[in-house]
């Protein structure tokens, strides 16, 4: 009923002696990630998920969540605690991508890749749809054990499959959507993506906008191997709370030069893989 799994990513770094300063190493090991993960199936329909990452210099939760298929519907299971966000290419396993580092546009918009929350998933054992709903604090910065603000942000995604077995192709494509928001406690200052800073259009209390809208696609084909062209783009509104945020004794000064930050954003990435051999 356990399973155990895990890996490890040693690293050399070398940097070119312009780009360090005096007396500074200009190369170094280090372990990059090192994560264990225990799966235990305590009972048929569920599960239960943990796993530490011992990275150099940190130790965190990475996955920590209970899956339970929800009775009388066999195709829906409800997710508790902290676990991926909903997204192709956070989901995708470490141990499969292509790449080590997944694509900046994620990276950028979902740090830290996993979040708090809920979440729903129904996967048709007959018809060959999925649907993810999940609720969530929607701290920017990754996952923190308390909101800092009273609402919760919402995820959602859709995907639907065609296969074409004569030919060998398989799609999957769908849409995704954010909605959520940053929450203004006591910095009014406000930074847009022009670097203007405003301080009259939003008052304590307020959100800023943290929404997008996306569309997926991946196409895998059993050609000479196996050939995938996978590809995503999202576009909408980001928004960062300020670090003097959570400090009502800030100067004015000090909240003009740490203002929350809202951006208007579009982003993309697309991979070409292409399998050597049948393995």
């Amino acid at each position: 009923k356990l399973k155990i799994s895990g890996y490890v990513q040693a690293q050399w770094l070398l940097n070119d002696k312009d780009h360090v300063t005096v007396n500074e190493p200009t190369n170094s090991f280090f372990i990059r990630r090192a994560r264990i993960k225990f799966t235990y199936q305590a009972l048929d329909g569920v599960k239960f998920v943990l796993q530490p990452d011992f990275s150099t210099g940190n130790l965190s939760i990475k996955d920590a969540y209970a899956v339970v298929n929800l009775p009388k519907l066999k195709d829906v299971t409800l997710w508790a605690g902290q676990f991926n966000r909903t997204n192709y290419e956070v989901e995708y396993s470490s141990s499969q991508r292509e790449v080590l580092e997944r694509s900046k546009v994620i990276r950028a918009i979902y740090p830290g890749e996993r979040e708090v929350g809920v979440k729903l998933e129904y996967k048709g054992s007959t018809v060959p749809l999925k649907v993810q709903l999940m609720a969530m604090n929607g701290n920017f910065t990754g996952a923190q054990p308390i909101d800092y603000d009273s609402k919760k942000d919402l995820m959602g995604r859709l995907v639907y499959s065609i296969k074409l077995p004569s030919s060998g192709i398989g799609i999957d494509l769908g849409p995704n959507f954010y909605y959520g928001g940053t929450g203004i406690k006591y910095n009014t200052f406000v930074s847009d993506e022009n670097g203007k800073i405003d301080s009259t259009s939003y008052k304590a209390g307020d959100y800023l906008p943290k929404q997008w809208l996306g569309g997926e696609i991946q196409i895998f084909a059993d050609f000479l191997g196996g050939t995938a062209l996978k590809g995503e783009y999202i576009q909408g509104t980001n928004s960062l709370t300020s670090s003097t945020n959570q400090d009502s004794k800030s100067s004015i000064t000090a909240r003009r030069a740490d203002p929350a930050k809202m951006r208007h954003f579009s982003g993309y990435y697309l991979y070409l893989i292409k399998n050597i051999g049948l393995k």
